[in-house]
């Protein structure tokens, strides 16, 4: 796989593209992080992408030691730090988000819990939660 020109925001590492359909995605080998730009989880989710990216969330055992650390958006990298959230709809879970770009961090294992319970509702309360409608 061709490393994408993004590094991990958690451990720094260079992240590979993913394809989702038409939508390419960044996923860190090293701690099974995602980052997706602005729309892509929805659109990958909508082009079929629910296996792969439970596949790629499930390499991780679970949310860990990077869940806690601050980070850099990999797309506006010398500008703009993360804002961590926690969700509206899943209380494990906080991801992190670009205000600059809107695009959103997952760890390692957050992907999955985002998944596990009904899918179309709980990403549409989520995102909902994030911008505050």
């Amino acid at each position: 796989m061709t490393a994408s020109n993004l590094a991990c925001p958690k451990c720094e590492r260079a992240m590979d593209p993913v394809t989702l359909g038409t939508v390419v995605i960044d996923h860190c080998a090293g701690c099974s992080g995602i980052w997706f730009d602005e729309g892509e989880l929805q659109a990958g989710l909508s082009q079929g992408g629910k296996r792969e990216l439970r596949r790629l969330s499930a390499t991780a055992e679970a949310p860990g030691e990077h869940d806690l650390k601050a980070a850099r958006c990999p797309r506006c990298r010398t500008a703009v730090d993360l804002i961590r959230a926690p969700s509206p709809t899943e209380p494990d879970l906080h991801v992190d988000f670009c205000p600059e770009c809107g695009g959103v961090w997952y760890d390692g294992g957050e992907v999955e819990l985002l998944l596990s319970d009904s899918l179309g509702g709980r990403i549409g309360k989520f995102f909902k939660g994030l911008v505050g409608g």
